[in-house]
């Protein structure tokens, strides 16, 4: 039907043209009015579950950096402690030789 409008009107069809859809900025127009926005739709789920990823990976991150600062003090504690430790050893063998001696 509209096939032969075109005709009548003196306009030659394309062969392969297809009926009812139109080229344009907002992509095609006609029977798949909708693709474009569906387009858009998963390209901002995608964008958001990407954002949520990088969230996601950022607080693990930070909290594995929790985890190893908090291995570390305890860590720095602990040699303190022995080097404390070592030292008051060796001052009471300095003792013990100076009241023999």
């Amino acid at each position: 039907m509209c096939q032969g409008a075109k005709i009548d009107r003196g306009e030659e069809r394309k062969r392969g043209e297809v009926e009812g859809g139109k080229e344009g900025s907002r992509g095609r127009k006609g029977g798949e009015g909708m693709k474009g926005t569906r387009r858009k739709k998963e390209e901002e789920r995608e964008g958001r579950k990407m954002k949520k990823e990088e969230r996601e990976r950022r607080k693990n991150e930070e909290e594995k950096r929790k985890k190893r600062e908090k291995k570390m003090k305890k860590k720095e504690r602990e040699r303190r402690k022995m080097k404390k430790e070592k030292e008051e050893e060796r001052e009471r063998e300095e003792k013990r030789k100076k009241s023999k001696g």
